[in-house]
């Protein structure tokens, strides 16, 4: 059995029990929303490139849409993947690998960034300043995506608020107790 989030999302990364039944939700959308409530990031209206189109993306996507994105796009290595996505959401628009439209916050869902050698091929001049890069990799804290962003005047968050916020959903639904997610939380996911 499936919440009405998780068919939503067409994604599951929570698992329990209720009455005698599996239960599969997902606590990825609203982690995400969370995440960017904490950092005072207003989505409504904004134009949201996320790059990559891996498990994650579903989640982040209808959070998005959720929150009023204006404009979606996607780009992924593998186009397939993102076409695949583009039938799940009609409103998604899917651009080829290297192309970069304009937009207000730019996503890194990819893998490229967890070793310290992954890079993203941008051309960070041409994209300016006054945007928000948003990595969901949290382990390294600034990924060379997010360094190479604030090097040209844009604002760095990276998925570790992301991570807090879908882990205290998840720790909720199991034992009913919503813990804080508060400064000496995120510190313990710094890593540096």
């Amino acid at each position: 059995e499936l919440t009405p989030l998780a068919k939503e999302a067409q994604s599951v990364n929570t698992i329990y029990k209720k009455d005698g039944k599996a239960v599969g939700d997902n606590t990825d959308v609203n982690g995400f929303g969370h995440a960017l409530k904490h950092i005072n990031y207003n989505v409504q209206g904004k134009k949201v490139f996320i790059l990559g189109a891996g498990g994650v993306v579903s989640s982040i996507i209808l959070a998005l849409k959720k929150a009023g994105a204006s404009e979606i796009v996607l780009s992924n290595r593998t186009k397939e993947k993102a076409e695949n996505l583009k039938k799940k959401y009609s409103y998604l628009k899917v651009v080829d690998w290297g192309d970069i439209p304009d937009s207000n916050m730019i996503i890194n869902a990819t893998s490229l960034g967890l070793k310290e050698d992954d890079e993203i091929k941008l051309n960070y001049a041409d994209i300016g300043p006054n945007k928000l890069f948003y990595d969901v990799i949290y382990n390294p804290s600034e990924t060379k995506f997010l360094s190479k962003a604030k090097q040209f005047g844009n604002q760095i968050e990276n998925g570790k608020t992301m991570f807090a916020y879908q882990a205290q959903l998840a720790f909720e639904i199991w034992h009913g107790i919503k813990p804080a997610v508060d400064k000496k939380i995120l510190k313990l996911l710094e890593n540096d």
